[in-house]
């Protein structure tokens, strides 16, 4: 399934509402269980079951990542599940649907071009380890993010670089970080991996700023390929 999307005041809202054929008690645990989230959560999670608990998320330096801070929003077994992670929000509500349990988890955020379809894709993926979780057989195949994404850059629009030799398709790849002070992020420009740069020292990395693109990564950037204007379609919702 994908996610659904509302958007204002510079904040964005992925919603997924899932119902799934097993007791809430047993939803509860893999949704709070420090092991049972390592095995479909994106990082490994440390906190204490309370409200007001500070919070832990270890990426083991995946993406160049390495831990953030959070904090437990709320906290009513086996009902509801929210906490700050990093700067955004993440929330899961439970209730009963007959034999099974309905599942609404949402993840808000401050928007950034392309977060949107990315995110949505990366908790696609997530679900996929937390079903298999669930049936208790894990898919050998992996997760399918690429195609999670396709499918949100078609709900949700494309980000665009408008160049000296036209206008080409920007996808990311990562997470946003920074290249000499200034906001950039891993990314495909067509067909070709690259490193999307803001030009300009002090600006942030929103629809209209002039870019540079960057051969390589970000932990390794290379001289510039290309430039141009970045495109957000969803800046003016």
């Amino acid at each position: 399934m994908t996610a659904t999307l509302d958007i204002g005041n510079g904040r964005s809202t992925l919603r997924f509402d899932r119902v799934l054929a097993h007791s809430r008690e047993r939803v509860w645990r893999a949704v709070t269980d420090p092991d049972e989230l390592v095995q479909w959560f994106p990082t490994a999670v440390i906190y204490e079951p309370r409200a007001g608990a500070p919070m832990q998320f270890d990426f083991g330096g995946r993406h160049g990542l390495d831990a953030w801070p959070g904090e437990v929003l709320e906290w009513d077994p086996p009902s509801v599940f929210a906490f700050a992670w990093g700067e955004d929000v993440l929330r899961f509500e439970l209730s009963g649907e007959g034999d099974a349990t309905r599942l609404i988890f949402s993840h808000s955020f401050a928007h950034e071009p392309g977060k949107e379809a990315r995110d949505a894709a990366g908790w696609e993926a997530c679900f996929e380890a937390f079903d298999a979780l669930l049936a208790g057989d894990p898919d050998p195949a992996g997760p399918d993010w690429a195609r999670h994404h396709e499918e949100h850059v078609a709900l949700f629009g494309e980000l665009e670089l408008e160049g000296p030799e036209g206008v080409a398709r920007v996808r990311l790849v990562g997470p946003y970080m920074k290249v000499g002070g200034r906001p950039a992020v891993n990314v495909r420009v067509g067909d070709e991996p690259g490193v999307l740069v803001v030009r300009d020292e002090g600006r942030a990395l929103e629809d209209g700023v002039p870019v540079e693109v960057l051969a390589g990564t970000i932990d390794e950037p290379g001289e510039a390929v290309t430039g141009g204007v970045l495109r957000d379609p969803l800046a003016s919702r």
